[in-house]
């Protein structure tokens, strides 16, 4: 697969397996977090933790803390995304490793980002914060927050204020620090993922 390594493996395998019909009912959440993986030697490797975050149980449920199977509150369905959606995301993910983050919640739940060992999304960085920022479900849609974050968040260049509220939507890009991601919408990811898949077998 030319595109970049995308992050964890297992997680993508059950992307694409996963039949387009069953994915509409969201099983792996209606929204990811796609994190930029450091190319710079003198940066810290963020990937390993990021990878340890997502492998973490909830205690009580025994549930993937960021990628949990509890019901969501998901927004309304929408159409496939548009075809320049995933062009964009395919020169995203041609450009360097990331590690795909599914937002899904349970009820009432954030999922928190920051360098604290607490944190559902946890990156090393030292730009990142303890308690950088928070993602939740309100009123059918995603928003981040900053969390009065010392080198602050970032949406689509736009520094958030202290404890902002912004909607997101796919393709949105964020920064955390220097830590850079965007959301995506995971069926665009999906299709994206199949047809490069197509494009290397009719190579082989």
């Amino acid at each position: 697969m030319s595109i970049g390594q995308l992050l964890p493996t297992d997680l993508v395998q059950r992307l694409l397996a996963i039949p387009a019909a069953s994915l509409a009912s969201l099983p792996l959440g209606s929204a990811w977090l796609l994190i930029k993986a450091p190319t710079d030697s003198s940066t810290p490797d963020i990937v390993p933790a990021l990878l340890r975050s997502l492998e973490r149980r909830d205690p009580v449920s025994g549930a993937g803390v960021a990628s949990t199977s509890e019901m969501p509150a998901v927004p309304t369905a929408r159409e496939p995304a548009a075809e320049a959606d995933q062009v964009e995301l395919i020169a995203e993910l041609d450009s360097v490793r990331h590690v795909a983050v599914p937002l899904h919640f349970r009820l009432d739940q954030r999922i928190l980002l920051g360098r604290s060992e607490s944190a559902h999304i946890r990156t090393i960085d030292p730009s990142v914060s303890g308690k950088h920022a928070a993602f939740a479900w309100e009123d059918g849609a995603l928003t981040v927050t900053d969390l009065g974050s010392k080198n602050g968040t970032k949406h689509n260049d736009a520094r958030i204020s202290a404890f902002e509220r912004r909607w997101l939507q796919p393709m949105d890009r964020l920064q955390f620090g220097r830590v850079e991601g965007f959301i995506c919408d995971p069926r665009a990811l999906r299709a994206v993922l199949l047809s490069e898949r197509r494009s290397v077998q009719e190579l082989a």
